[in-house]
């Protein structure tokens, strides 16, 4: 607007050039709304599965998961630029979900409870358990129920940092490391866990507003918040810092 009088700026045709200027935003947007087809074009690294499909679903995870994750080479996929996002519509899916690196896997039911995935999993990266799951970076999962049958009947969720694990239903136990190898951090919310969480040699956890029966281990930082049968906090001097609070204010 440089070089117009500044008079142009009161009154009348100030709130005449406002309207103007609302009136195409508004424009701008409706067309804007208008030109997203429903349901959207998704790119070809988005997958929506469907119940009643488990052969091709099995096919695409085993695919994906061979690209991004695995231990052959040890922590395969951690440079990848590929990204990948599974999709499950409600229903029951009798498959495994190796999650690897940049993979979101997200039931898209109303409830975790609409969406029933056989096995959700994440293993070592690395055989050597000094590394083990050290380097299992950038990942998620949500919203779905699972009731494993492998790992003796426990979700294995062995990460560290740059991932999430939220509003999940898990019949059995939850383990936070694969058979002993190092893990390193993660975060947990708004799940039920009618077993036990075992967090094995994970180094430091935030969880919050979970249920669990029973929270077994405990090493260097960990913070429970609203959580259920959480253990109690302790200070241990340059040992461990094990934080309990109470319950979660109200979250926006």
């Amino acid at each position: 607007l440089f070089g117009l009088s500044p008079h142009l700026f009161h009154g009348p045709t100030l709130i005449i050039m406002l309207a103007v200027l609302l009136l195409s935003i508004c424009c701008y947007a409706h067309q804007a709304i208008c030109d997203e087809p429903n349901p959207p074009q998704w790119p070809s690294s988005v997958y929506v599965f469907m119940p009643g499909n488990d052969e091709y679903t099995q096919e695409i995870i085993d695919k994906v998961f061979a690209e991004n994750g695995g231990q052959i080479p040890a922590d395969n996929g951690q440079w990848s630029n590929s990204r990948f996002a599974f999709l499950f519509q409600p229903g029951v899916y009798n498959v495994t979900v190796n999650v690897g690196y940049y993979t979101t896997v997200m039931g898209l039911g109303a409830s975790p409870a609409d969406t029933d995935i056989g096995e959700v999993t994440v293993l070592n990266g690395n055989h050597d358990g000094s590394v083990g799951a050290l380097n299992n970076f950038w990942r998620s999962a949500e919203n779905f129920m699972t009731t494993p049958k492998a790992h003796d009947g426990a979700m294995v969720w062995a990460v560290s940092q740059g991932v999430s694990l939220r509003r999940v239903i898990v019949n059995g136990n939850l383990t936070l490391d694969d058979a002993g190898g190092f893990a390193s951090g993660g975060y947990l919310s708004n799940s039920h866990v009618s077993g036990i969480i075992d967090s094995g040699s994970q180094q430091q956890w935030y969880t919050r507003n979970v249920y669990t029966s029973h929270w077994e281990g405990g090493s260097w930082n960990f913070c429970w918040q609203g959580v259920v049968n959480a253990p109690s906090p302790q200070c241990q001097n340059k040992s461990s810092s094990l934080t309990r609070l109470a319950s979660t204010p109200v979250i926006a």
